[in-house]
């Protein structure tokens, strides 16, 4: 749990390496080829882990201001 307070740098990897596996699992077949959301888009689907990414920041964030 220590390194999240190292940097935000931490905390992207973190996300990437939880949101990518998941990214790449959905276009993989089991919501068919339908990617995250119902559309073919890598695109949108890029953006899905974006705000994955985002939400796992604040999450983050709310965990270091409960523990301060």
């Amino acid at each position: 749990m220590y390194f999240l307070y190292v940097s935000p740098v931490s905390t992207i990897l973190l996300a990437l390496v939880i949101g990518m596996p998941l990214l790449l699992w959905t276009r993989s077949g089991k919501f068919g080829q339908d990617g995250l959301i119902g559309t073919s888009s890598l695109f949108l689907d890029l953006l899905m882990v974006l705000l994955m990414l985002l939400l796992v920041g604040l999450i983050v964030v709310v965990l270091m201001g409960l523990s301060l």
